[in-house]
């Protein structure tokens, strides 16, 4: 997921290649919680990866439950990474005032975010299908 965003980011023209979501939203958490000038480069780099990381684990948790006794696959890991783009991108992240919602981002950051999330629930879906050994 990571590496379709960095790939794609380069990509995009130089007005839309700023700071991707996972360290923007690590930012805002910081300043919201006024730790925000404590934080050097180093920590900043380590908290947005600690934070992209396990909201990954969270929605790979709720993906692998919703899958029990179910047939887990691409498919349905791809639409789950589709809704998890969508649920964040157009609901809890601008509720919380941590982004502006996708409806004001450029097509092309869009474009980015979506497909990395598909990347995303496509590999979930099939890790957790061999891990149910379908």
């Amino acid at each position: 997921m990571s590496a379709v965003m960095k790939t794609w980011q380069q990509l995009l023209p130089v007005s839309e290649q700023y700071a991707l979501p996972p360290k923007l939203i690590t930012q805002e958490l910081a300043e919201q919680a006024g730790v925000a000038s404590d934080l050097d480069r180093e920590e900043l780099q380590a908290a947005t990866l600690f934070n992209h990381f396990a909201h990954g684990a969270a929605a790979a948790a709720v993906y692998g439950a919703l899958a029990r006794g179910a047939h887990a696959n691409v498919t349905t890991g791809v639409a789950f990474g589709g809704g998890v783009w969508a649920v964040s991108y157009l609901g809890w992240l601008p509720l919380l005032g941590m982004r502006a919602a996708a409806t004001r981002e450029p097509a092309g950051r869009n474009a980015m975010m979506l497909a990395a999330h598909l990347v995303f629930g496509g590999m979930l879906g099939a890790t957790v299908a061999r891990m149910q050994g379908d």
